[in-house]
């Protein structure tokens, strides 16, 4: 479920930033994300075996990702993200580089038109 900000440390599978509720074709990575917030929905899943894995499909596609005990939620302004290992970054499905980075939410920085 939703925890505090504070330092995360272990294995992770997943990492994920979030402005908004979805990914992709429907996954509800973060339903409580808010774009208009001013904070970015964090969702950490522990490293879990391949079966265990495709267990939370399910969950990720209902929108109770969090309620799996492997599965932290946490709201920030700006998170560092470290590995010993080299691991790959992308951002909307497109590399952008590897860890270390730094990402933090820039509030009204991008103007929407709604009908």
């Amino acid at each position: 479920g939703p925890e505090g900000p504070g330092r995360r440390e272990g294995r992770f599978l997943v990492a994920a930033r979030a402005n908004s509720s979805h990914f992709g074709s429907g996954m509800h990575i973060a339903p409580g994300a808010d774009p208009t917030d001013g904070l970015m929905d964090v969702v950490l899943i522990e490293e879990l075996g391949r079966l265990r894995t495709l267990g939370l499909a399910p969950g990720l596609y209902r929108g109770r990702l969090a309620e799996h005990p492997k599965v932290h939620v946490f709201r920030c302004r700006t998170i560092t993200l470290e590995s010993t290992e080299s691991v790959m970054m992308d951002a909307d499905g497109e590399p952008v580089g590897r860890l270390p980075a730094t990402v933090a939410v820039v509030p009204a920085a991008l103007p929407f038109a709604l009908p």
